[in-house]
């Protein structure tokens, strides 16, 4: 009998009926949709900033939190205890980042007879704290990572740790999460320097400035454990996950199971997570994350309280709701399931879409979607999808500089690793959004990495494979070929559509592709396939649309079909110049007859010239934290400028050239915003 069918033949009903949403975003969606499902009424919450996001729409009922700063809204616990109690919530669900980890706020809840969809406040105390879980753990009997397991006094007591550890070291918030507060040190001169920023980012982040310091494990892989408790003492392990494509310590792309954890492992990791939940009575859905070396050794990092952003994955691969899960645990039911019933249903793989830019070192992108459409198909929070999208977003919402960069989660499953990964890919060239960066195209580029397609990777490959960033005009070695043929086919159905043209078969027409030349023989066409010949070899081009016709102007993508292989494009027409978008990279296509192909160089876009500006304007909105030149200071390339906290992060603007600083326009603790100028240079 599959899980799903065990749990919905044990499952009673629900005594909780309406339950207040304390987040944002696609979790809020997210747990909207489960409490739909179940019968049960909602009440969401929204800052100024999100009043057009979906959870204020879809919920029951929703409720202004006046503000756009964190700590006057979705951290005000009081204002949400009120509403809570306003509303007749009997329980208050938390997502995750927030409260979600809140000792307080739990037992604020509890003390008023509100149920808290999450492990109870003592779990969360004795997990919260890193310094005190790791010592927890220890006794718990789980292997932990070597280090000193108490509180870093200042700058020199860290120096004097790490030297005694060795390097190199991790620095590390005592109240982190979500990858904030941690630096990795390899030298004494870093160590020091590291202290001061990883105590203000903890500060700023969680209220709480203390940090510890451990062994970093070199090359390791992030796995974690998805642990399941009820109020009865009954724990499951329900799957481990594959976290180790990381930038900055944040997750990018997850999947589950992991193709390194062996079956021996698994079990081991399992009993040691199960042992650590018994030990602080633990009581909800939580993750306990490990490192693991190259010879699969395992050491304990931390136990998240909460649902982790990657629970789609399991979900997949398992086929259980895990928020109808955590509400059942709330509403003091036992589990409906043992571990013996938990099988893996092929795999599953999630990548962060993000609102950040890397082709330019990855910096933070805010402002108007313009666009948001989702790949066809794609179903929202159903854990029974090929494709499935969580996101709280829509079309003409606006990505602030108040919250995280995550802007949807794209989730695909199939019944191997390189099916799932494949139909990734083939979800991302199908996925639509406009007005902001995003990393799409870098996701692209990783999921078609050799060493990624392998399982051969760990925390460090982002850092290895794009230490500068990500160059969309790259295009990866035999995929310019799918460029030029999409190319030609969006000429062909543009032609007939738009521009009535009458389209002569047999004939040779020159596509240009990121300023070369190449000729493309249309053979002949018929319904919806075209019939061309490309470098000698014949293909047949055709949509997964019913025919050319269902082409608009207004697609934001192309599914077409190459020799009925799939190559899935995102496409941007601003009048004769079309850009292509898919495989990690982005291609500029203009599409001519033969006979004008004399004439293309007149169409091509002049390069900007090359130079040195005068004024440095502002490339993202935030909070001005820290400014190391003054007036009349010579400056290097790639020496520090000014930084900038955004999104929950310090960003550190460098100099792209040596340089003379002429005027300072800005100051320590003043708000700038995308294009304002903060510097003007002395290039003379």
């Amino acid at each position: 009998m599959l899980l799903a069918e065990i749990i919905a033949k044990n499952a009673k009903s629900i005594g909780i009926k309406k339950i207040l949403i304390a987040n944002r975003g696609e979790i809020a969606v997210r747990a909207i949709t489960t409490c739909k499902r179940l019968g049960i009424k909602t009440v969401a919450l929204y800052s100024e900033p999100d009043a057009n996001f979906l959870p204020a729409v879809v919920a029951d009922e929703a409720f202004l939190l006046k503000g756009s700063l964190s700590k006057d809204t979705y951290l005000d616990m009081h204002k949400i205890l009120e509403i809570a109690k306003a509303t007749g919530s009997e329980a208050v669900y938390p997502g995750y980042g927030f409260l979600s980890e809140n000792t307080e706020f739990a037992a604020l809840l509890e003390k008023n007879g509100i149920k808290f969809i999450g492990p109870n406040s003592k779990s969360i105390q004795a997990m919260g704290d890193k310094i005190e879980s790791k010592k927890t753990a220890i006794e718990a009997g789980v292997s932990v990572v070597p280090g000193f397991n108490g509180v870093i006094k200042d700058g020199k007591h860290a120096f004097e740790v790490a030297k005694t550890i060795g390097y190199p070291v991790m620095l590390k918030a005592s109240a982190g999460g979500g990858g904030k507060g941690i630096r990795i040190s390899h030298s004494d001169s870093e160590t020091e320097e590291m202290f001061v920023s990883v105590t203000n980012e903890a500060t700023k982040s969680f209220g709480d400035g203390r940090i510890f310091i451990e062994k970093f494990v070199e090359q390791p892989r992030h796995i974690e454990i998805q642990v399941l408790a009820d109020k009865h003492g009954n724990v499951v392990c329900m799957s481990e996950r594959e976290c180790s494509i990381q930038r900055n310590n944040q997750k990018v792309i997850e999947e589950a199971p992991s193709s390194f954890i062996t079956p021996e492992v698994r079990a081991k990791m399992y009993a040691q997570s199960v042992m650590l939940a018994k030990k602080v009575g633990y009581d909800s859905a939580g993750t306990v994350e490990y490192i693991v070396d190259k010879d699969r050794n395992f050491y304990f990092l931390e136990m998240n309280t909460r649902l982790q952003v990657e629970h789609p994955v399991t979900e997949f691969i398992t086929g259980v709701d895990m928020i109808e899960q955590m509400i059942r645990v709330a509403d003091n039911q036992p589990l409906a399931f043992k571990q013996s019933d938990i099988v893996f249903n092929g795999w599953s793989f999630e990548a962060r879409i993000c609102s950040e830019d890397p082709s330019k070192n990855f910096i933070p992108s805010t402002g108007w979607i313009q666009t948001y459409q989702e790949p066809s198909g794609a179903t929202h929070f159903d854990i029974a999808s090929p494709v499935r999208v969580d996101s709280g977003v829509r079309q003409g919402c606006t990505i602030t500089q108040f919250y995280d960069s995550m802007v949807a989660k794209l989730i695909t499953h199939g019944k191997n690793r390189d099916e799932a990964r494949k139909n990734l890919i083939n979800a991302l060239g199908n996925f639509a959004i406009e007005g902001i960066a995003t990393n799409m195209q870098m996701v692209e580029s990783i999921l078609l990495d050799e060493n990624f397609a392998s399982g051969d990777f760990s925390t460090a490959f982002i850092k290895q494979k794009y230490p500068e960033g990500h160059n969309p005009k790259i295009i990866k070695e035999g995929y310019l070929s799918k460029f030029i043929l999409g190319g030609f086919y969006l000429f062909f159905a543009r032609s007939i559509l738009h521009d009535r043209q009458v389209i002569m078969q047999n004939t040779i027409y020159t596509v240009l592709a990121n300023g070369e030349m190449h000729s493309v023989l249309l053979k002949s066409f018929e319904g919806n396939s075209v019939f061309v010949s490309y470098n000698g070899v014949d293909f047949e081009l055709k949509t997964e649309l019913k025919n050319a016709h269902s082409f608009t102007l207004a697609s934001k993508t192309l599914p077409l079909l190459i020799n009925n292989e799939t190559a899935n494009f995102r496409i941007s027409i601003n009048g004769n110049n079309l850009t292509l978008s898919a495989y990690g990279s982005a291609a500029g296509v203009i599409v001519f007859n033969s006979k004008f192909a004399q004439f293309v160089k007149y169409f091509e876009h002049n390069a900007q010239q090359g130079g040195k500006v005068s004024e440095f304007e502002v490339p993202i909105s935030g909070l001005v934290t820290a400014i190391y030149v003054k007036e009349g200071d010579v400056v290097n390339a790639g020496d520090k400028i000014i930084t900038i906290e955004a999104m929950k992060m310090e960003n550190i603007l460098t100099a792209e050239f040596a340089t003379k600083i002429k005027k300072i326009h800005t100051k320590v603790g003043e708000p700038v915003s995308v294009g304002d100028l903060l510097i003007a240079f002395d290039n003379s």
